[in-house]
């Protein structure tokens, strides 16, 4: 993005924010937790396991909100991102 400090111009490089948002859709892709105690359940009767279960269940479900979120914001900047290259090229042909 440039913009000039006393001039009316913002210039938006609209490849480069792509690129970036793209990066993000990546990494949040990468975010995972894994069940720790899948194979221990049922073998162990101790009170905390099940307390630990349950705060590990609300955790994913948690983590799982949280992706769906950050990936839909994603989504939501490169549309505004092609929305103004859109209109930017529509104000430039006239």
């Amino acid at each position: 993005m440039e913009q000039r400090s006393h001039g009316q111009e913002i210039k938006m490089n609209f490849e480069e924010v792509a690129h970036i948002l793209d990066q993000m859709r990546e990494s949040v892709a990468l975010l995972k937790l894994p069940m720790v105690y899948d194979g221990i359940n049922g073998r162990n009767q101790f009170e905390f396991l099940e307390e630990w279960t349950e705060r590990e269940s609300q955790i994913r479900s948690f983590l799982i909100q949280y992706i769906a979120i950050v990936e839909q914001s994603i989504v939501d900047t490169k549309a505004s991102a092609q929305l103004l290259k859109d209109q930017d090229e529509a104000i430039g042909r006239n």
